[in-house]
């Protein structure tokens, strides 16, 4: 059941939903929700992201900013690594030309509006609601949908292309396969073909 007013679980979006969401956000929300998805970390754990955080193909999540206390290193995918890449260059801009974000070399990767402590994760939701209202002017696809949905699209994501339960686990973190199970949006049909298979 999607999430309607902050209760039940945040939607998990299609690769293709999550692209069209990301290519709406404005640049620097962009880039947070993309290392969100890509890594299947909280949005809460990118915010608190420094710039010395990623290198050599790799975000080091720091076990100050993680929820389970536990450093997390994330291996960064080719498509995360080529948008870093255009964001280091400076090639990424928003709807309007002046939105342009580039990525600090050291320091916090998402500065709030004080530009002196990271983006809060009530600031990120907001402009994420925003972006989703918008789009769901053309069809609903994206009701339901909250910051923790790219971490759980990812794990859906991964699941659905038949990557072993315990390989996402360590993507995502998750300590035990139960409390990794709850994040899966299993269809119904996904049930009726899986037991075809005995």
């Amino acid at each position: 059941m999607p999430k309607v007013n902050r209760a039940g679980q945040a939607t998990a979006l299609s690769p293709e939903q999550v692209r069209l969401l990301l290519a709406h956000l404005p640049p620097k929300h962009r880039l947070a929700a993309a290392i969100a998805y890509y890594t299947a970390a909280r949005i809460g754990e990118v915010l608190q992201l420094r710039a010395e955080a990623i290198a050599a193909g790799e975000i080091v999540f720091t076990c100050q900013t993680t929820k389970t206390k536990t450093t997390r290193t994330a291996r960064i995918p080719t498509p995360l690594a080529e948008l870093l890449s255009d964001y280091r260059r400076g090639s990424v801009h928003g709807w309007h030309h002046h939105q342009t974000y580039i990525l600090p070399r050291k320091g916090w990767l998402f500065l709030g509006a004080d530009g002196k402590r990271p983006m809060t994760r009530r600031t990120f939701d907001a402009v994420l609601r925003r972006t989703c209202d918008s789009l769901n002017l053309a069809s609903d696809a994206f009701v339901g949908v909250s910051t923790h949905s790219f971490r759980r699209s990812a794990a859906t994501t991964l699941h659905r292309k038949g990557v072993p339960l315990q390989a996402i686990a360590r993507v995502t973190g998750h300590a035990t396969l139960s409390a990794l199970q709850r994040y899966l949006d299993v269809h119904a049909e996904e049930a009726a073909r899986a037991v075809e298979l005995l």
